[in-house]
This record gives C-alpha cells, sequence and structure tokens, in this order.
C-alpha cells in the first residue's frame, strides 16, 4: 500500500513539473520568436512580416492561454510547487505587455 502512495505523489509531482517546465519553454519561446519577427522588421521594415506577426500573435495568444490554463490548474491541482508554478505562471503573463508593446511599435512605423 506505501508503494502506491509514494507512485502516486511521484506522479503527481512529475506532471507538475512537466506542465511548469512547458510553461517556461513555451514564454521563452514566445518573446523569442516575437522579439526575432521585431527585429527583423525594424531591419527591413518588409511589409509582410506584419502579416506573419499578426497571425504569430494570434497562434501564440491561444497555446499561451492553454499552457496558462494548464499552470493554474496545476496551482489548485498540486500543491508541491506551487511557488515555482505562479512564477511560471508569471513569465507567461509577462509576455501581453511586451507583445502589445511590439505591436504599438509597429504600428507606429508602419
Amino acid at each position: 500500500m506505501k508503494h502506491k502512495a509514494l507512485l502516486k505523489i511521484t506522479i503527481t509531482m512529475t506532471t507538475e513539473l512537466l506542465i511548469i517546465n512547458i510553461g517556461k519553454k513555451s514564454a521563452i519561446f514566445s518573446f523569442s520568436i516575437g522579439t526575432l519577427l521585431l527585429l527583423i522588421y525594424l531591419a527591413t521594415k518588409a511589409g509582410v512580416l506584419i502579416g506573419f506577426g499578426l497571425v504569430y500573435l494570434e497562434i501564440a495568444f491561444f497555446i499561451n492561454i492553454a499552457v496558462l490554463s494548464a499552470l493554474l490548474f496545476a496551482t489548485v491541482a498540486y500543491s508541491g510547487n506551487r511557488k515555482k508554478t505562479w512564477l511560471t505562471i508569471l513569465y507567461v503573463l509577462l509576455n501581453l505587455p511586451i507583445a502589445f508593446t511590439y505591436f504599438l511599435i509597429v504600428a507606429q512605423i508602419a
């Protein structure tokens, strides 16, 4: 019986850490791709990048909403790494003002 409880705790912690890891990678990836698109646009002023950027914003928005939902679920369902989970939520949410700022920069230039 003790082994089943230990296995359940191990699976729970592994799942929680996996969600946190995916959240961090999603936040970094979203920021990196968005910044790369902005820098390329600023360097080239290629109008086609505005379309790519808008499509990227939509895709990143829905992916990050899914990741954010999983992280919020993890804060309720798992308690082992709650601080790490909230920090990861903060990383994901920080992309919102950054994306909005990038949008404003492109809107001013275009």
